[in-house]
């Protein structure tokens, strides 16, 4: 589902543009990944190699220092393709940029085409997607830690939702695309400690989690105090309890 909707959106862009992104839908891509995934992203020419030219981007996303997409090495190298890897929390993954122009088959210094930039923002909505997909994974068992961190996760996962179009699933398609996101501890907590109907949306389940969370957080806050306290000078044990 998220590989189809990926390529659709890079479908779409190649469209729109013949090939190639204008600085205006450049800029609207970035704007877009900004404000609803929170990223912050930047575009760079880099070197050219073996004395040649050729034009080349690099990105780096950063997070709130969740995680760091700078690329963590380029390698252009004899064959078709200028490779680069991107380092997530989990997993390394090896991108190909740039297809060589058929005499770089016998001449080493001929010049790469510029890079198809659609090509390349299809590239970065895939990366975004899974790197994002793998912060959500990777906290899913943290989510009872904190309102504050129950609060990050839910705008990814609202971003998510938008990215890979989950959002236009039939409810109880999206209900399963947020399930995917949660680990036992909150099936259990959905299943039976939340009034929820069948048809309830994923905003509406998400609002009942925070809920869930407040109330936990006020109970833990009233023990620690009730423990916490000393009996004051002429009050009554009765009155102290």
């Amino acid at each position: 589902m998220v590989g189809c909707h990926v390529r659709e959106q890079w479908r779409q862009t190649r469209e729109v543009t013949n090939g190639t992104i204008s600085g205006g839908l450049q800029g609207m891509l970035l704007s877009h990944i900004q404000n609803h995934l929170g990223f912050s992203m930047s575009f760079t020419p880099i070197p050219g190699v073996n004395g040649s030219s050729h034009w080349g981007r690099t990105f780096s996303v950063i997070r709130d220092g969740l995680f760091d997409l700078s690329p963590s090495s380029w390698t252009v190298s004899h064959a078709r393709h200028a490779l680069v890897d991107f380092t997530f929390p989990t997993v390394t993954v090896t991108v190909g940029f740039g297809i060589r122009t058929p005499d770089a088959e016998t001449d080493t210094t001929a010049f790469l085409r510029p890079f198809d930039e659609s090509a390349y923002a299809g590239v970065v909505l895939l990366l975004v997607l899974l790197a994002t997909a793998a912060w959500l994974l990777d906290n899913r068992s943290r989510l009872l830690a904190s309102l504050r961190e129950f609060t990050v996760w839910t705008e990814k996962v609202k971003g998510y939702f938008l990215l890979t179009g989950a959002g236009e699933l039939h409810v109880k398609g999206q209900r399963a695309a947020l399930l995917s996101l949660l680990d036992e501890d909150w099936h259990r907590v959905i299943r039976f400690g939340l009034d929820l109907t069948e048809d309830a949306t994923p905003d509406t389940v998400m609002n009942a989690m925070e809920g869930h969370l407040r109330k936990q957080r006020n109970v833990l806050v009233d023990r620690r105090e009730f423990y916490g306290r000393v009996q004051e000078p002429g009050e009554r044990f009765d009155e102290f309890l």
